[in-house]
């Protein structure tokens, strides 16, 4: 379980970059973000833990998918609402602060569901089913993850880091477009098409 507290420490990170190093964000608007990339990173980490499967391929029970969904968006609510939001100190984020939030939510569910990949490669399936007390059924024996299962949380682990740190440089390239007065397209043109 040590790559799921890896992945949200690379997360946590991003977070901490892209708010203050590319929206070079005050206290209120730290506060506002933290809370709502918080509040949706837990409950998307629910959906995804909860199965072996892929999230998506995987229904979750009507309870669940309702009240995620009703919590999630009183997160996108709160900071709107005014004389509520400021007895928390939140304040509106702009679109694309909003949209970097989303960003980073999307990226951590990506890279949960690698980590759960690798993390169930790595264990004993027939091993797993004993523990919680499934019945036993003649199931095909799983092959080990050539890497091995500590080897594999290094190596998803690495990589995971490596996105976040990718994804880090490129908003922040972005965000010091934005602010000398640049659009990112028109900017970059130069280094990736170049007048002959």
């Amino acid at each position: 379980m040590i790559v799921f507290g890896l992945i949200s420490s690379a997360f946590d990170m991003l977070t901490f970059a892209v708010l203050l190093l590319v929206f070079h964000a005050g206290e209120a608007t730290f506060q506002t973000a933290w809370f709502m990339i918080s509040l949706l990173t837990e409950l998307a980490v629910v959906l995804v833990l909860r199965t072996h499967k892929p999230a998506f391929r995987s229904t979750p029970s009507q309870l669940l998918l309702w009240s995620t969904l009703a919590v999630a968006a009183a997160t996108f609510a709160i900071p709107f609402l005014g004389a509520l939001s400021s007895v928390f100190g939140f304040v509106p984020l702009s679109a694309i602060e909003i949209g970097a939030v989303v960003a980073i939510v999307l990226g951590y569910i990506a890279a949960t569901e690698v980590g759960k990949i690798w993390f169930f490669r790595s264990i004993n399936t027939a091993s797993l089913s004993k523990r919680i007390g499934a019945r036993e059924t003649k199931a095909p024996e799983p092959r080990p993850h050539p890497l091995g299962p500590f080897t594999s949380a290094l190596v998803a682990t690495a990589l995971v880091v490596g996105g976040a740190l990718v994804l880090t440089g490129t908003l922040i390239l972005i965000g010091t477009l934005v602010q000398l007065g640049l659009q990112p397209h028109e900017a970059l043109k130069p280094v990736f098409w170049p007048n002959k």
